[in-house]
């Protein structure tokens, strides 16, 4: 069943999945398929990194990720498919208003794409439902009296956060993660927390050093 057609790309559901068919014929497999217009409503607050709203992007896919790190630090991947893959690496210019966009030369952003499919990074929920789902007290060492209190407390002691935007044909979504590896590391076995760390891996992974 065709669900949707933007400039040649057809979104066709297949027993509650998502292919992407561009004019050539060739498909991309989405997986699992989320999309809530409303995770968009407000402007993400990207910093000195300036780009347009993921709703106005021309592309038939792009996936956006934007990291904030502990000091102000910030930078963001961009993932888009027209006839091919294409990435680019953004970031702040110090001190001039503006953002360097840098194009990230890769011949395998087709199993990059694959493997994005594979953690789910079309369906995987924003981090406030898990910790309202999965809420646990993480860790609790005896000896210092000390408690980390991980996805059952309110408090955030800075560290990373991580939003995943992405738009495919007409459709449109955002989610959060906060301090993801850190959960993976001292908190219980949580999915979704470990399906997230390795999109995270995956994507910085291909940004060359010095960027």
């Amino acid at each position: 069943m065709v669900r949707a057609c933007l400039i040649g790309l057809m979104i066709l559901a297949v027993q509650g999945h998502l292919l992407a068919q561009d004019s050539t014929k060739t498909e991309l497999y989405l997986g699992h398929f989320l999309e809530d217009s409303s995770t968009i409503v407000y402007p993400l607050k990207s910093g000195p990194i300036k780009v347009a709203p993921i709703q106005e992007s021309k592309h038939k896919v792009e996936i956006r990720l934007f990291t904030y790190r502990s000091f102000h630090k910030y930078d963001m991947i961009i993932l888009t498919f027209d006839t091919y893959w294409s990435m680019h690496f953004c970031a702040p210019k110090k001190f001039i208003d503006s953002t360097v966009f840098t194009e990230v030369e890769r011949t395998d952003l087709d199993s990059v794409f694959a493997v994005l499919v594979t953690n789910k990074v079309f369906s995987l929920p924003d981090d406030d439902s898990i910790m309202q789902e999965k809420s646990v007290l993480i860790f609790e060492p005896e000896a210092n009296d000390e408690a980390f209190y991980g996805m059952a407390s309110d408090m955030v002691i800075d560290g990373n956060h991580y939003w995943l935007e992405y738009k495919v044909g007409p459709y449109f979504r955002r989610y959060h993660y906060g301090n993801p590896e850190l959960m993976n590391d001292f908190g219980p076995f949580v999915e979704e927390y470990q399906l997230f760390t390795n999109i995270l891996t995956l994507l910085h992974s291909l940004i060359p050093d010095g960027k």
